[in-house]
């Protein structure tokens, strides 16, 4: 209670430094700029506390942000990070109240339905066999770099002096 009145007065949340998007069509991935090209405070998924259901409008609003310019801003790569920081504000624990689970939750349901409608209409399947593929191309890459590696680790391991231990010619008599 405020000590002039009998209404309830919040006090103000600290100040958080200015912050800018990283991608002009994607408000969830910000950044603090510093005057540098490097980025300070990166966030994938920079969401303001809101009441569930709001959030959740909120977080598939952001859902259409990412997936329509996700070719223009990254590709897969920032899609992952935004889909692993809202799973992250998903996992932490949350009071009752405004929040940012909302956001959370209406943006992956969001992606999941993208996915379930591309699973049902076939195109996921050439898209699955291109990722598989890409897997194993990497997986066969890095499996013949170890096996170059181990060869010259046991070539380093033999003298070059040495000669090959054999059994002598002369009988034993």
């Amino acid at each position: 209670m405020n000590a002039t009145s009998s209404t309830f007065s919040r006090e103000a949340p600290p100040s958080r430094p200015a912050r800018a998007r990283l991608y002009p069509n994607v408000s969830c991935v910000t950044f603090v700029p510093d005057g540098t090209v490097s980025l300070k405070e990166l966030d994938y998924f920079d969401v303001s506390p809101e009441e569930y259901s709001d959030g959740t409008l909120t977080g598939a609003k952001l859902a259409w942000e990412a997936l329509a310019t996700s070719a223009d801003v990254g590709g897969p790569a920032v899609m992952e990070s935004i889909i692993k920081a809202a799973a992250a504000v998903i996992a932490q624990p949350s009071a009752p109240g405004h929040s940012r689970v909302g956001a959370a939750v209406g943006f992956l349901g969001a992606v999941e339905s993208v996915l379930y409608d591309a699973a049902c209409n076939g195109r996921i399947h050439s898209v699955l066999a291109e990722e598989i593929a890409g897997y194993e191309e990497s997986r066969q890459a890095d499996l013949d770099d170890l096996r170059a590696q181990n060869k010259a680790f046991m070539a380093s391991m033999t003298p070059v002096t040495a000669k090959p231990v054999g059994r002598s010619r002369r009988a034993a008599y």
